[in-house]
């Protein structure tokens, strides 16, 4: 009987979320936006506010995500987070997982979502505590285009 007590299986191991570098790539699916989502830690930006996204907890969902001042931009694996006005190149990650073409590709914009995604590893709630906007999404083929044009 007491053998039994000891044999007992270990509970399963938890399956990491994906923020092992602070980026998340969900389907429109996620939250029912119907837009890619692009979850990027604080880290990596600077204050969230100033580029046009409005905190996620107190906004209407009934209204649009505001447009920000940041754009997606892709290219194979590689994603960059950049900002519209200057093309500043913010934080790059490469996604080892799927192809962002396979979510971003389709759609030309995605919810941009900025915050302590550590905490958000721990818990959805912590979405409430981040920054949410909506950010144009581009291949670097279309930025190499558009800066050939705006010359």
């Amino acid at each position: 009987m007491i053998t039994a007590l000891h044999s007992r299986p270990s509970p399963p191991r938890l399956v990491q979320l994906g923020y092992d570098d602070g980026w998340l790539l969900l389907p429109p699916t996620f939250l029912n936006l119907r837009i890619p989502v692009v979850i990027v830690d604080h880290a990596y930006t600077d204050d969230p506010i100033r580029f046009g996204l409005e905190p996620f907890g107190t906004r209407d969902p009934k209204e649009a995500l505001p447009q920000t001042d940041l754009r997606i931009t892709y290219y194979g694996n590689v994603i960059a987070l950049r900002t519209r006005s200057t093309a500043e190149v913010l934080t790059t990650t490469v996604v080892r997982r799927r192809s962002p073409e396979s979510v971003l590709g389709r759609h030309g914009a995605a919810a941009l979502i900025i915050g302590n995604t550590y905490n958000l590893e721990s818990t959805w709630a912590a979405l409430w505590t981040m920054a949410i906007g909506k950010a144009k999404i581009t291949t670097a083929e279309e930025d190499c285009e558009h800066t050939r044009t705006a010359r």
